[in-house]
């Protein structure tokens, strides 16, 4: 049942939380030796800046066409979907492991993947929503946080050592996806089915012309929504920042040291984060959200600006675990608001709208970094770009909140 009497988390979430924290292992496995094999094939800014922000570009294709499907259908049912089309397409780079083409096609069905991965992750906030109480959502989202925290670790740790120390083919990650992939689909299809009323429910897609009609009537719902509005605005630019971080990370590791000698970094990212998943529940109920914000966002932009300018791995990994601590803590500050101010039946299509923004705005920013990062032979500048990014989303945000142009209620009134 949705609504139960219990304090307690429902078992349901709990299941879908650690069924998703094992695929993600494997998916970021799969990420991170991606990253590895194109920073021993290329030292590109400019290269590594574009294979970085290649989930980003998928987004940009499937992004507005996501919601509107995520929120016809039982989101348990979009999970079990896209979970078993990933598990299909994954085996794809087998076929091409001996072509001369395999380094395109491993992009490009990385491509592939990020963008039907879109159809179920945007499914999870409504789906966790239904599962969840108001009152339970930020102790949910310091949960789910340790949670993706732990499988970034175990999922890094099994890239780094699968890939450069047993050298393992780049082939294996990805069977290896699939293979989780498949498993928590058929863990998905055990939890309780949620279903919108008929009064939510939008009207099956019939044709291009009303795909194009509900798209406009998304973007007229979203501007009605002076929060969301500004919440996209803010953190569609402040994205961008991190953005720059992960996708230039591996040429600054292996300008500072090597990739073979960033175990240690590596490890603390995961570490970091879930020391972050359990102090955002315990801040939440202490400090103001906005305080909360304000702090880890500028925290996190005097992390970006700081990373190139170290030259030590000991200094690299003591800023890294800070930088990612405080974008963890901005993360779910602003994602718990999200959800929690956006109507069930409507959380598909916001959060298309939200990623199909901030995409095209990461990809923009990503990609001019790069560029002038090369240009000018300097990380520093491509860095900049990044701090200055997230300055400018945090600014928007403050601006909104201090003239009254949104409102929420903090998300402490809710964690008592």
């Amino acid at each position: 049942m949705k609504r139960q009497e219990s304090n307690r988390l429902p078992l349901a979430f709990w299941t879908m939380e650690l069924a998703y924290g094992l695929a993600m292992c494997l998916s970021i496995a799969r990420y991170f030796a991606i990253r590895f094999y194109t920073q021993m094939h290329t030292q590109s800014i400019l290269i590594n800046g574009a294979v970085g922000i290649l989930e980003q570009v998928s987004f940009v294709f499937v992004g507005l066409f996501s919601g509107l499907v995520i929120d016809r259908y039982a989101r348990k049912s979009v999970m079990v979907v896209a979970n078993l089309l990933i598990a299909l397409f994954g085996w794809l780079p087998v076929l091409f492991a001996s072509t001369r083409e395999f380094f395109v096609m491993i992009l490009i069905v990385d491509l592939i993947l990020s963008g039907i991965a879109l159809f179920g992750n945007g499914a999870v906030p409504g789906y966790k929503k239904y599962l969840l109480k108001k009152e339970w959502l930020v102790r949910a989202d310091g949960i789910s946080t340790m949670i993706t925290s732990g499988a970034l670790l175990f999922g890094i740790t099994l890239s780094y050592g699968g890939f450069l120390f047993y050298h393992l083919a780049i082939t294996w990650f990805f069977i290896a996806d699939s293979v989780t992939t498949f498993v928590l689909a058929l863990i998905l299809l055990r939890l309780p089915k949620d279903s919108l009323t008929q009064g939510e429910k939008p009207a099956a897609l019939t044709s291009v012309t009303q795909v194009v009609g509900e798209i406009k009537e998304s973007f007229r719902l979203f501007a009605k929504n002076p929060f969301i509005v500004y919440y996209t605005a803010s953190v569609s630019l402040g994205n961008g920042g991190s953005a720059i971080v992960m996708a230039l990370i591996f040429v600054l590791a292996a300008r500072v040291g090597s990739l073979s000698t960033m175990w240690l970094p590596a490890i603390v990212v995961g570490i970091a984060m879930m020391i972050s998943g359990a102090l955002f529940s315990w801040l939440a109920k202490r400090i103001k959200t906005m305080v909360l914000i304000v702090i880890a966002d500028v925290g996190v932009a005097l992390c970006i600006f700081l990373l190139p300018i170290l030259s030590s791995v000991t200094a690299l990994t003591v800023l890294i675990a800070l930088y990612f601590i405080l974008s963890s803590l901005s993360t779910s500050s602003y994602v718990t608001l999200r959800i929690r101010e956006t109507p069930e039946a409507l959380q598909g299509r916001f959060r298309s709208i939200i990623v199909q923004v901030s995409s095209i705005s990461e990809v923009l920013i990503v990609l001019l970094a790069s560029f002038l990062g090369s240009l000018f032979h300097s990380l520093v500048v491509s860095f900049a770009i990044g701090s200055v990014s997230t300055l400018i989303g945090l600014l928007i945000f403050l601006y909104g909140k201090w003239r009254g142009r949104f409102t929420f209620t903090d998300l402490a009134s809710d964690s008592q």
